[in-house]
């Protein structure tokens, strides 16, 4: 046997006494080759939990991020002109009117594509 393939769990990848070290015992040059769908699920997973809950709320921290500070818009707005995209202001979204919200979320998801 010159490879071995296994999801990631230990009791395939185990280093002691996974399946991958006992073929390890029997041919020490072995190829061994974890699942990538499984790693790729527990990046995007742990890549998930710092996202927000929520497009509403991402809008309104954004907002806030750059809202208090005339430096942070002033970088902001270079930013698109460097990209050479057309100025958004950045929308305060309203707490009632959804549409706000949304033309809030589609001027950030337009500069968010060119990060």
């Amino acid at each position: 046997m010159i490879g071995f393939a296994g999801d990631n769990a230990s009791v395939m990848m185990g280093k002691k006494t996974g399946v991958q070290a006992k073929f390890r015992e029997l041919n020490e040059d072995i190829f061994i080759l974890g699942c990538r769908c499984h790693s790729l699920h527990l990046c995007s997973s742990a890549a998930c939990t710092k996202l927000p809950k929520s497009v509403e709320e991402f809008v309104r921290n954004l907002y806030n991020h750059f809202s208090n500070s005339p430096r942070r818009i002033d970088e902001f707005e270079e930013y698109q002109k460097f990209l050479q995209l057309k100025p958004h202001k950045l929308l305060r979204p309203a707490q009632t009117r959804w549409l706000s919200l949304q033309i809030s979320f589609e001027n950030r998801k337009i500069n968010l594509e060119h990060i």
